[in-house]
């Protein structure tokens, strides 16, 4: 189990992202089948579901809500605020006091639940100060109500990070430019330091594991707080093979 913050948010080691089980990553899977695998995670011990508002938009909420009204009490739902949602789309940022009150008050309606277990921003907005995303909206006494615990800053920590910067500073390969937005794996080019992808190949060959294994490994083995949640779109092997990276 992981503490997130200070609030006495307990989850389990790894999480579950949910956004590809509804939008944005090519066709929907049948949601029949995504509610099953929802299920399935949490008999494995999964706690931690991560969705959001603009994922569809909606559609993804009332995926999750749908899936985990059964067993509301022992599991816990993340999902965030700051986009505009309008004609189906989700449009700007926005991260107005106002704006995410209303997504606090209309989000525990698609999540079927009675508050919002985790509230964090999805994109800073440079038109909103951050404290007054924390003091107006975030801090509210009336969101306050509906939300049990209130992360501020988790998701926009990359932004600003270009895969530009990183190739300059760890020398990333060409062949790792596979997606500008989603660059996981960079090879340190610091002298003297051995490349970090053959280190995992090597671990993956003697530990008998997959890349994606070692990489979860690793990252949750740096500190006691982080959390990771992977996104698996249709295959339940896949599911297991992450959950193993936690044992």
């Amino acid at each position: 189990m992981r503490k997130l913050g200070t609030s006495g948010l307990d989850v389990s080691t790894l999480g579950l992202g949910c956004m590809g089980m509804s939008y944005h990553r090519g066709p929907a899977p049948n949601r029949t089948a995504m509610i099953a695998l929802l299920r399935q995670a949490v008999e494995l011990g999964v706690t931690l579901f991560d969705t959001a508002e603009a994922y569809g938009p909606f559609i993804n909420e009332k995926l999750v809500g749908d899936a985990l009204a059964p067993v509301r009490k022992g599991v816990a739902i993340a999902t965030k605020f700051g986009f505009n949602c309008e004609a189906g789309k989700s449009t700007e940022l926005n991260s107005q006091p106002e704006q995410i009150r209303r997504v606090a008050e209309a989000a525990p309606k698609r999540l079927n639940r009675d508050g919002i277990d985790l509230f964090y921003q999805h994109r800073l907005d440079p038109n909103v100060p951050i404290e007054e995303v924390a003091g107006g909206g975030v801090g509210h006494p009336t969101d306050a109500r509906r939300t049990r615990h209130r992360f501020r800053g988790l998701q926009p920590a990359w932004q600003g990070l270009s895969l530009r910067h990183f190739e300059r500073k760890h020398q990333v390969r060409g062949q790792q430019r596979q997606s500008r937005r989603l660059a996981a794996f960079y090879r340190r080019g610091d002298e003297g330091e051995s490349d970090t992808c053959g280190c995992a190949e090597c671990l993956c060959s003697t530990k008998g594991a997959t890349t994606s294994q070692i990489a979860l490994a690793w990252v949750l083995a740096q500190k006691p707080c982080n959390e990771y949640k992977p996104e698996i779109l249709n295959d339940p092997e896949k599911l297991h093979r992450k959950l193993r990276s936690t044992i």
